[in-house]
Order: structure tokens, then C-alpha cells, then sequence
């Protein structure tokens, strides 16, 4: 049987059957503000808690930026990576190509600092380096065989095509989802002229999970189901 691993997000686990199945990759999506940065770093504390160390590839923000964007928690993410308890690295654009090459340093780093979850914040700058949508998804599908082949838990944050509603599946601008393994979606509902935080898992393979909306709310300690 494939072992189940904790998410690290508070009450997550309950609605998809114990926890993510290890080695699994997740598509991550939402609009700007939903969580989808705070829900992939709290992945990585939960590892940490479960003696997993993790490596955190931000594309779209510096390390100085990331540190300040997550200074209001309580996970010391500074401290943790002095520890070498997690690894930060900012790629430049032009380097980027290591994500998907057969081999490559980043390759000979999870192995060597034995990695156990990665998270990839964002898609984009990736999608973006390609004309086609054809050239797009072939080094898609490098990047996930890459993500497989180093047998980490992965992580990986995209946008919103279109505004989220009830009655229609949402689509992300660039369709990593289709190749990914599961696929938690973060957005907003409107009531009572309050924005409500909302959470869906539209696919979790060999899980049977939730089918419905999920609040949640974001505080100090991350984010909690509600």
C-alpha cells in the first residue's frame, strides 16, 4: 500500500481519507490573495514536523520578499532554513530550465540534502518561456516525470483562468492541473457582503474525498478548516 503522509493543514486530512499519498504531486490554484503561497508553505512546516525536509522553489519573489510575505506566522521561516530544516531557493528565469533537464544541479541537490517535499510557487514563470501551447505541455510533462523519477511529494501553485463559481469546474491559465495528481482549489464565495474563504478539492487520485465547499480562515498559526 501507498503510505499516507499528514498535509500539515489543519483538518485537512479528515476530508481526504488520512492525508496526501506520498509521492503524490498537487496542483494548487486560486486568485491573487486566496492562500495559495501560505497553503503550500504550511505543506512544508507540516514535513518538517514530520521529519520530511522540504525545499521551496519561488519563481515569482525573491527570498527577502517570501520572508517578508510570511512574517506574520509563527513558523520562523528564516530560523527553519539556518536549521537546515527547509531549503529556499529564488530561480532567475534563466535558470529555470533546470526544473524540467533530464539531469541537473537541483536534481543532485534533493538527492543529496535528501528532500522529501517540494513546493513550486508559481507555474508561470515556467509556461511563459514556451511560444506553444504544444512546447508548453511537452516540458510540462518533463517537469512532472522529473517530480516523479526524485520521488518527492510536490506541491505546485497556479492562477485562475476565470473567476471561480458554484455551477462550473475552474480552469487555470496554463493546465497543470490535467497532469498532476490532485488538485486543491482556494477562492472566495459573497455573503452577507462579507467575502467568505473557501476551499474545494476537485481531485485527489486513489482517495475517495470531499465533494463539497470546505471554509477555511487564515490566522497567525496558517491555515485551519473551519
Amino acid at each position: 500500500m501507498v503510505e499516507r503522509i499528514p498535509s500539515g493543514i489543519e483538518g485537512l486530512d479528515a476530508f481526504i481519507g488520512g492525508g496526501l499519498l506520498r509521492g503524490s504531486i498537487t496542483t494548487v490554484s486560486g486568485p491573487t490573495g486566496s492562500g495559495k503561497t501560505t497553503l503550500s508553505m504550511q505543506f512544508l512546516i507540516g514535513g518538517i514536523k514530520n521529519n520530511e525536509k522540504g525545499l521551496f522553489i519561488t519563481l515569482e519573489e525573491n527570498k527577502r520578499a517570501l520572508f517578508r510575505n510570511l512574517s506574520g506566522y509563527e513558523w520562523k521561516v528564516p530560523l527553519l532554513e539556518r536549521e537546515n530544516k527547509l531549503l529556499i531557493l529564488d530561480y532567475p528565469l534563466s535558470e529555470t530550465e533546470q526544473l524540467v533537464e533530464t539531469k541537473s544541479a537541483l536534481e543532485d541537490l534533493i538527492f543529496t540534502a535528501n528532500i522529501e517535499r517540494v513546493v513550486i510557487d508559481s507555474i508561470r514563470p515556467i509556461a511563459v518561456k514556451y511560444r506553444t501551447e504544444e512546447e508548453r505541455m511537452t516540458n510540462f510533462i518533463k517537469l512532472i516525470q522529473n517530480l516523479r523519477k526524485w520521488d518527492v511529494t510536490t506541491f505546485i501553485t497556479t492562477q485562475d483562468l476565470h473567476p471561480s463559481t458554484y455551477h462550473v469546474i475552474p480552469q487555470t491559465y496554463y493546465n497543470i492541473e490535467t497532469l498532476t495528481d490532485n488538485w486543491i482549489h482556494l477562492y472566495y464565495t459573497y455573503e452577507r457582503k462579507k467575502r467568505k474563504r473557501v476551499l474545494e478539492i476537485i481531485k485527489m487520485k486513489g482517495t475517495a474525498h470531499y465533494k463539497g465547499l470546505i471554509n477555511f480562515e487564515i490566522t497567525s498559526a496558517g491555515i485551519g478548516l473551519i
